[in-house]
């Protein structure tokens, strides 16, 4: 075990993985354990991983984990008591929640994204960011979109 952290720890001091903190959703802290990890580049995840990997979800994920350290102030993994919420952010326009998922166009797939959202009993923004080429939805306040839409966002600022 203290092997595989001294792996994880080499990784993060050489700018390969960025840790991201577990923020209780409940407790309204930050938990010390069970950080999560996102790649720097996704290009050296690619050369690791192969060819043989195909988990878009992930890359995606890891995408918007990256637009997302461009764009707020903190960026934090939701932790509740019977699911996690993909990002939590802090940033210029106050807490936003994401999800993120490669497509929810099967019905199971949308209710159990939605259903992260619904453990969370404030009013600040929720937004479900998929593949899914549809025009911008609202689930009840939780607003879809494009991922593509969402990215070119920030470069019209």
């Amino acid at each position: 075990m203290t092997e595989v952290l001294n792996k994880f720890s080499g990784l993060v001091n050489s700018y390969i993985l960025y840790p991201v903190k577990r923020y209780d959703l409940k407790g309204g802290r930050l938990l010390k354990l069970q950080e999560k990890y996102y790649a720097v580049d996704m290009g050296m995840r690619r050369m690791a991983l192969g060819n043989q990997v195909r988990d878009t979800g992930r890359i995606l994920e890891n995408i918007v984990f990256l637009e997302l350290l461009r764009r707020e102030e903190a960026v934090f993994v939701g932790q509740a008591d019977d699911g996690e919420i993909d990002f939590v952010t802090e940033g210029p326009q106050g807490r936003k929640y994401y999800q993120v998922a490669e497509s929810v166009s099967q019905p199971q797939t949308l209710e159990r994204e939605l259903a992260a959202f619904r453990t969370i009993r404030d009013n600040h923004p929720k937004l479900l960011i998929t593949l899914d080429d549809v025009d911008p939805v609202s689930h009840n306040g939780i607003q879809q979109v494009y991922a593509l839409d969402w990215l070119m966002e920030g470069f019209s600022r």
